[in-house]
């Protein structure tokens, strides 16, 4: 072999510059659950208006917000499971407009990135 490297090709010098093979990693975390903060629902004439704060650590993994609403005639009747997506994005607020008197639950969710 060469003595000045010459039979590794991925370690000496060519031209002035010097190749280096980086061997990569990768490493697999778990974001957890991120929870709105402060959720509130003002009950106006016509419309709920829903708003939250978004959790105090993590942002940078909130792909978007999902707000879910159910009504119904008996507060007890409420589900999650029940309720429709009205609203999905990046904002932390959202009005919905209301016509009726029945009993209103609104759940907000946080998909990550």
């Amino acid at each position: 072999g060469d003595p000045g490297g010459a039979d590794n090709p991925s370690s000496y010098p060519r031209g002035g510059h010097t190749t280096f093979t980086i061997p990569t990693t990768s490493q697999t975390f778990t974001v957890g659950t991120l929870e709105p903060l402060d959720m509130s629902v003002i009950s106006l004439n016509t419309a709920h208006f829903i708003q939250w704060n978004p959790p105090t650590s993590k942002q940078k993994f909130i792909k978007k917000y999902n707000v879910y609403h159910h009504e119904h005639d008996t507060e007890s009747s409420l589900t999650r499971s029940s309720a429709s997506l009205i609203y999905t994005g990046l904002n932390t607020s959202f009005m919905r407009q209301e016509t009726n008197t029945k009993f209103h639950q609104f759940w907000v969710e946080i998909e990550t990135a």
